[in-house]
């Protein structure tokens, strides 16, 4: 089982990540409404690797709580 603080730290990470893609994403509707197309599509780019950074400490952060649940629910079966 993930400890608490581990838990927290991930969660702001993860949050973090998602602020700094919605940062990136309203950068790139600024440069968009001043037609600087480059910089638009730069900030779009690195909106989805925010997003990307994200997804993979939520994807590793939930398949550790399923590997977990798995083991409890085998220790638990097993009478443990």
């Amino acid at each position: 089982m993930i400890k608490k603080a581990v838990q927290e730290a991930f969660n702001e990470q993860i949050k973090n990540e998602i602020y700094s893609a919605y940062l990136y994403l309203s950068m790139n509707a600024h440069f968009t409404s001043a037609n600087l197309n480059g910089f638009a599509n730069w900030m779009r780019v690195q909106s989805g690797e925010e997003w990307l950074h994200a997804m993979k400490l939520y994807d590793f952060f939930a398949g550790s709580r399923r590997q977990s649940d798995s083991a409890s629910d085998t220790a638990a079966a097993d009478g443990f």
